[in-house]
């Protein structure tokens, strides 16, 4: 069981993958539980897949908030913010 943790700085312009973990770039061999947690006081967070944006999203993470997903070994998860540059931290844990 692998498990990763990161900071991911995000922006209210371009979707950030925040499913793998930064220090290995790779997707994982099986499958992963992902906790993300809006770290920012003001700024929602949106999720959902590459194609999301501010108008266009899967969830809306509020603002001191955290959330889980069960992902499959290929799935990945992006975010972008409403406003500003919020940073969220995600744990990933390998099953």
């Amino acid at each position: 069981m692998a498990l990763a943790h990161q900071i991911v700085a995000l922006n209210s312009s371009t979707a950030t993958l925040v499913s793998i973990p930064s220090a290995s770039e790779v997707p994982y061999e099986h499958n992963a539980s992902i906790s993300v947690q809006n770290l920012d006081s003001s700024a929602t967070v949106f999720l959902g897949d590459s194609t999301i944006t501010t108008s266009s999203y899967g969830y809306a993470l509020l603002p001191g908030a955290s959330i889980s997903f069960d992902l499959l070994a290929d799935d990945q998860l992006f975010a972008i913010a409403s406003t500003g540059t919020p940073n969220v931290a995600v744990l990933a844990t390998e099953v």
